[in-house]
């Protein structure tokens, strides 16, 4: 499915990622234009700490857990950990982004411009689909 517009979540997801890699600044206006011109108008108001109240499984770790009894498993891992474990550092055997009560840079975005809606669609996962995960395509726009 491809959006005619950027969408709001789709801005703020950009623009968080651009501002974790140091590319965009508190302050700065962010232009999000879609496939047909069309744009949303961003910036992150502020930068906020926020404190983690559980373990943040990393995506390595959510990948190897495609199973059934995955959800379980995490809780389980979740509830095994030593509350004082942290995943900042190389040393810790832990497979956790976040521990519990550990700080988290986050930032505040505004987002404005214009969408209508389009479509009302209810989204099923089939449990023998081999691609439940999803999947990602070449940049088929690239000249």
């Amino acid at each position: 499915m491809i959006d005619r517009s950027p969408c709001g979540t789709g801005t703020c997801a950009v623009m968080t990622s651009l501002w974790a890699k140091g590319k965009l600044d508190i302050g700065e206006r962010f232009v999000h234009e879609g496939i047909l011109g069309t744009s949303f108008i961003g910036c992150l108001e502020k930068e906020v700490s926020l404190k983690a109240t559980q373990c943040y499984l990393t995506n390595s770790e959510k990948d190897s857990e495609n199973n059934e009894d995955s959800q379980e498993k995490k809780r389980k891992k979740v509830e095994e950990l030593p509350s004082t474990s942290t995943s900042t550092s190389p040393s810790t055997s832990t497979s956790c982004m976040y521990s519990e009560g550990e700080e988290i840079r986050a930032v505040i975005p505004t987002i404005s411009g214009q969408a209508w809606i389009t479509q009302h669609c209810q989204i099923v996962i089939d449990p023998s689909d081999p691609f439940q995960e999803g999947y990602t395509v070449g940049d088929i726009w690239a000249s």
